[in-house]
């Protein structure tokens, strides 16, 4: 089963997909999915994510671990927040301190294949460690900030604290 809070998925080609890292950094960014295939150290995860609605997500993601882009893009000392950003306009915020653990990745790839389009193909930031609503899909932005910014599921009532999945 493939929840989406959106109405449609986005229609973005491969060539044609931008990542930005910008905000409380001093080198932003602005990368392909070749450069992130190419230019930094393929990771791995499996996962076991909860959704919201009690469905799990499994599987086995590969791509880039977000430390690593983080380091690249050399983030600022005030940094305590990243707000995701998908094509779809839906954005969540990620504490800074929970993007940077190794299990956060900025996957292409699912179960060794492309991510299909409605499971956040082409790239999904997967955070294993929260719902599945952290692990936003298509996304296409990472703005680093000072506070916390709102996010689409608070603003509908939903807890930002406490959210681990591994309870």
């Amino acid at each position: 089963m493939v929840f989406n809070v959106e109405s449609s998925v986005p229609d973005v080609k491969e060539k044609d997909w931008r990542l930005v890292i910008n905000g409380r950094v001093k080198n932003p960014v602005d990368l392909s999915i070749e450069q992130l295939k190419s230019d930094f150290r393929q990771e791995s995860v499996e996962t076991n994510i909860l959704c919201l609605r009690g469905v799990r997500i499994k599987g086995h993601w590969s791509g880039v671990a977000l430390k690593k882009i983080l380091e690249v893009v050399q983030v600022r000392r005030d940094a305590n927040w990243i707000r995701v950003k998908a094509y779809s306009d839906y954005a969540e915020p990620v504490r800074f301190d929970d993007a940077k653990q190794d299990s956060v990745i900025v996957a292409h790839s699912l179960d060794g294949e492309t991510i299909p389009k409605k499971q956040g193909g082409l790239l999904r930031l997967v955070v294993p460690e929260k719902y599945a609503y952290k692990s936003v899909k298509w996304i296409n932005e990472l703005n680093v900030l000072a506070e916390r910014p709102d996010g689409f599921w608070e603003k509908k009532g939903y807890p930002y604290k406490d959210q681990s999945n591994s309870a």
